[in-house]
C-alpha cells in the first residue's frame, strides 16, 4: 500500500520508548544482642591462639637447640678427658710391664693394670656414639643435611651465666608462657562462642530502606517524584529452638572444658617453674662441691709430682693422680653441664628471662 498515492501524508515513525529505573536498598542489623561482637571476639581468640601457639614452637625449638649444644659439649669434653686417661692407663701398663720382668711386681699387679686400660677404654667407644647422635641430633633442630658440618662446638669452660639464678620468682610470672596464653585465648573463644550460640537464641532485627524509580526519559530521574519504602523485619528463631538451644549447652560445655584445660595448663607450668628452680638449687650444691674437689685433686697431684721429683714416690703414683685429676675434673665439667642446662630449662618453662617478665609485670 502507498500512502502517498492515497493523498495521505507520511506518518513518521513513533519513538522507541525506553524505560529508565534505578533503585538503592540499604539495610541496617542491629547487634541488640552482642552476637557480631561475640563472632569478632571469638576470631581474634583464635588468631591470638594460633600466634601463641607458633611462639610457643619457636621457643621449644630455641631451648632444644641451647641444650643440645650443652650436652654436645659437654660430650666431648667428656671424650676428651677419657683419651687422657687411656693415654696414662696405657703408660701405667708400661711402667707395670717392666717392673713385672724385673721382678718389682708380681702377675696380679700387672693384671690390675690391663683390667684398668681395658675399663678405660670400653668408656670410649659409649661416649663417641653420645657425641655422634647429639650432633645428628642438633642438625635437625637446625634444619642441616647430615653431611653438613656444624660450626665449632660451645667450650664449657669458657660459659659462665651472666646473672644469677634466683632461688624464688612470683607465680604470676609464669603467665608469659606461650602455653598459657594459647590456653587462655582458647578459654576466651569458647567464651565469645557461647555468647554467639546464646545470642542466637534471641529474634535479629533488620531495618530495610528502598528507593526506587521508573522514568521514560533519562533526564526525569532527578526531577520526578521518588518512591521510597521503609520497613522492619523481624527474624525469630520459632521453629530451630531445640537445635539453638542443644548447640548453646554444646558451647558451654565446651567453655567449661576449655577452663578446665586453661587452669590445667597453669598448674602444669607451675610445676614445671618449681621442678626447675629445684633441680638448679641442687645443681648450684653439686657445682660448688665437685669445684672444690677438682681443686683439691689438683693440689694432690702438685704434691705428688714434687714428692716423685724428689723420688718418695713412683712415677705409677704419679699417673695416679693425673687420672684422678682428670676424673674430677670431669665430674666438675658434668655438673656445669647440668646447671647450664637447667638454666635454659627455667627459660623455657618461664616462656622467656625472669628479669623481663618482672619488669612486665602480671
Amino acid at each position: 500500500m502507498n500512502p502517498s498515492a492515497m493523498g495521505i501524508a507520511n506518518i513518521p515513525a513513533p519513538d522507541p520508548f525506553n524505560l529508565f529505573s534505578a533503585s538503592v536498598n540499604v539495610s541496617y542489623a542491629f547487634d541488640l544482642f552482642g552476637r557480631n561482637r561475640r563472632i569478632l571476639e571469638a576470631r581474634q581468640a583464635q588468631v591470638d591462639r594460633k600466634a601463641y601457639e607458633l611462639v610457643a614452637a619457636r621457643q621449644t625449638l630455641a631451648a632444644n637447640v641451647v641444650m643440645t649444644s650443652i650436652r654436645l659439649a659437654e660430650a666431648e669434653e667428656q671424650l676428651n678427658m677419657l683419651r687422657e686417661v687411656v693415654i696414662r692407663r696405657k703408660q701405667q701398663l708400661e711402667i707395670a710391664t717392666r717392673r713385672m720382668e724385673a721382678g718389682g711386681i708380681s702377675a696380679r699387679g700387672l693384671e690390675a693394670q690391663h683390667i684398668a686400660l681395658a675399663q678405660a677404654q670400653a668408656a670410649l667407644p659409649t661416649m663417641e656414639d653420645l657425641a655422634a647422635r647429639l650432633q645428628r641430633q642438633l642438625r635437625v633442630y637446625l634444619g642441616l643435611k647430615p653431611a653438613e658440618v656444624l660450626s665449632d662446638s660451645l667450650d664449657l669452660k669458657a660459659l659462665h651465666l651472666s646473672q644469677e639464678v634466683p632461688t624464688s620468682l612470683p607465680s604470676a610470672i609464669a603467665r608469659q608462657r606461650p602455653d598459657i596464653r594459647a590456653a587462655e585465648a582458647l578459654w576466651q573463644q569458647a567464651n565469645a562462642s557461647l555468647g554467639v550460640a546464646t545470642a542466637d537464641l534471641y529474634p535479629q532485627i533488620t531495618l530495610t530502606g528502598s528507593l526506587g524509580m521508573q522514568q521514560t526519559d533519562i533526564t526525569d530521574i532527578l526531577e520526578k517524584a521518588n518512591v521510597w519504602s521503609i520497613g522492619a523485619g523481624l527474624m525469630q528463631p520459632l521453629f530451630h529452638g531445640g537445635a539453638l538451644r542443644a548447640r548453646k549447652r554444646g558451647a558451654l560445655a565446651a567453655r567449661d572444658e576449655a577452663a578446665a584445660a586453661y587452669r590445667d595448663t597453669v598448674l602444669r607450668g607451675l610445676q614445671e617453674v618449681a621442678d626447675v628452680m629445684g633441680a638448679l638449687e641442687r645443681d648450684a650444691r653439686v657445682l660448688a662441691a665437685r669445684t672444690a674437689a677438682a681443686q683439691h685433686a689438683q693440689t694432690k697431684a702438685e704434691i705428688t709430682r714434687q714428692q716423685v721429683q724428689l723420688g718418695g714416690l713412683s712415677q705409677t703414683a704419679m699417673l695416679d693422680e693425673e687420672i684422678g685429676c682428670w676424673q674430677a675434673e670431669g665430674e666438675r665439667l658434668a655438673a656445669q653441664a647440668a646447671r647450664l642446662a637447667d638454666t635454659a630449662a627455667l627459660f623455657h618453662a618461664l616462656g622467656g628471662s625472669w628479669r623481663q617478665a618482672a619488669d612486665q609485670g602480671p
